[in-house]
């Protein structure tokens, strides 16, 4: 069980988990558009994060039900 301290310091890295897989999202994708892809191929970097970030969601979620 997660207290209320460790709870929030989860919140603030998904937070920044997040906003580092908007930004590396958004670079994919311009990458490939100016590549004139037909697809975005994204980063093994940009699939970390958002697994990660699926992670923290899951805990975070785990934590609220318990």
């Amino acid at each position: 069980m997660t207290t209320t301290p460790d709870r929030g310091a989860l919140v603030l890295v998904a937070e920044t988990v997040e906003r580092a897989l908007t930004h590396h999202r958004r670079r994919d994708e311009h990458d490939a558009d100016l590549g004139h892809a037909r697809r975005v191929t994204y980063s093994p970097l940009t699939l970390a994060l958002a697994e990660a970030l699926d992670t923290l969601r899951g805990v975070l979620d785990d934590a609220a039900s318990a």
